[in-house]
């Protein structure tokens, strides 16, 4: 017995050893310049201000074509120098495709992305109108000063005054304004991406929308994360469909298609896809496990050990579960259309949200097996959008986002991490591997749920660093 207990302590001290040794040796990954002396900014709130009044909700969700074309003038006339000293491209009408040609031609041309349209809003609720453009309190408040229209103003705003400074890249630059990214981007989006490979042979990078740079979201970090989106996840509408001969309601079968329909969704809620920790997660933890306390940072330092464990607390919170699991989820539901009237056929939609290297042929056929029941119809989307390559952390492109990042948000980590929406970049994912969606305003964790939601708002502080950041990013990756 004694020697028993002498080997289990001695093994003991040795993963002991091990994890210590992991913890202590981790790499640091981040980057530390010096912060940027930021000059006095320009005021560019107003002109956000001015293209939240455009109510230019997406054309299929019922927006009115007239705003987009004063949104399109509003712009002209609040940045003159780059709709006229950069070649211009209207696409599919409301879409706008912007070349600045580069000095070098061997460089490879990189394109930035921003999107025109918005998600629909009501009053209801909003402390103050959506679309009235409000300046108050330091903030643009109304839809889109978040999703999208503050990246387009900055991009511009970043553009004009490089412009203004004489300074001419080196490198082909494509800024690429969608007008329906949020309702897919096939008109928009797709198309101009097909116009830039007429263009270009390839593309060095993408820089879309994406993560933010978040204060109080990630546990660990008492600072503020840039969270780089290096993948985004799939996305399908995947649709169970089940019959039955329907009939009258006072004379019930055993096994009516709502019934049917209902055990399959309880069985899809109480088995959901397994966890899994996918590349991009992993490469987030790497860059950020060597600034957190030492009690996590022994945790991610060995997940050859403590991967179970990441993956069960990472799975008891919404948004962490997003990032280490394909969810499906239902969200639309039909059946009957008269209360006494036994429906001859139900339907939901599971609105699905696949990981990196998961089809949605995998989903269908572990949907079929949690189901087990051969007369639920599982019906695939036509239209199902594949995940994204994830993109790499060694090269000059995620090093500048990096090192943008230390200069105009000083306090700020910076981490790769995955998207759990989708973008316009994924339309231009033929002409380059390197692929980031990054959106560099800074939100508190109450402002996430702004996005797409009420009262979202940006600050003008974060309008103004966002231009100096743009400015900074294409200095660096475009000069002579």
């Amino acid at each position: 017995m004694r020697k028993l207990s002498v080997v289990v302590l001695t093994l003991l001290l040795i993963l002991l050893g091990i994890l210590a040794f992991n913890s202590l040796t981790l790499a640091n990954r981040q980057i530390h310049p010096p912060a940027l002396a930021l000059a006095p900014a320009a005021d560019y709130s107003g002109v956000l201000a001015q293209a939240v009044t455009d109510r230019t909700v997406s054309l299929a969700a019922g927006g009115s074509p007239q705003t987009f074309d004063q949104l399109l003038q509003h712009l002209r006339q609040a940045f003159p120098r780059a709709h006229t000293r950069l070649d211009v491209t209207p696409v599919a009408r409301y879409s706008r495709l912007m070349r600045w040609s580069g000095s070098n031609p061997r460089a490879t041309a990189g394109l930035f992305a921003a999107h025109l349209d918005v998600v629909p809003a009501t009053d209801a609720a909003w402390q103050l109108p959506p679309f009235a453009g409000t300046q108050q309190d330091g903030f643009v408040w109304g839809r889109g000063s978040m999703d999208d229209k503050a990246g387009v103003v900055a991009l511009l705003a970043a553009v004009e005054e490089l412009l203004q400074e004489n300074f001419h890249p080196a490198r082909t630059l494509y800024f690429a304004f969608g007008h329906d990214e949020e309702t897919g981007g096939s008109d928009g989006a797709k198309a101009m991406a097909s116009i830039v490979a007429d263009r270009e042979k390839s593309l060095a990078f993408v820089i879309d929308e994406g993560g933010p740079i978040v204060s109080g979201v990630v546990p660990g970090m008492s600072g503020p994360v840039a969270l780089i989106g290096i993948a985004e996840k799939g996305y399908a509408d995947i649709r169970l469909r089940t019959a039955h001969t329907g009939g009258h309601a006072s004379m019930p079968p055993g096994n009516t298609a709502i019934a049917r329909l209902a055990r399959a969704l309880t069985q899809l809620d109480a088995s959901p896809l397994p966890p899994q920790l996918n590349p991009a997660t992993r490469a987030m933890f790497s860059y950020l496990a060597p600034e957190m306390d030492w009690g996590r940072r022994t945790v991610f330092a060995n997940l050859w050990l403590t991967e179970p464990l990441v993956l069960r607390m990472m799975s008891k919170q919404a948004s962490a579960n997003a990032a280490v699991r394909t969810t499906a989820v239902a969200t639309l539901i039909s059946g009957g259309t008269k209360s006494n009237v036994l429906p001859s056929s139900a339907q939901a939609t599971i609105n699905v949200r696949m990981l990196p290297g998961t089809s949605q042929q995998d989903v269908m056929l572990r949907l079929a097996q949690t189901i087990g029941d051969p007369q639920v119809e599982i019906l695939a989307d036509d239209e199902a959008q594949a995940p994204s390559a994830v993109s790499g952390t060694d090269n000059e492109f995620f090093a500048s986002l990096q090192r943008t990042v230390g200069e105009v948000y000083p306090q700020a980590a910076a981490a790769p991490y995955m998207l759990v929406a989708i973008t316009d970049s994924r339309h231009y994912a033929g002409l380059t591997r390197n692929i980031y969606r990054f959106r560099p305003q800074h939100l508190a964790a109450a402002d996430l749920d702004r996005i797409h939601g009420v009262d979202e708002r940006i600050s003008v502080e974060d309008l103004a660093r966002m231009v100096a950041f743009y400015k900074r990013y294409i200095v660096s990756i475009a000069s002579p």
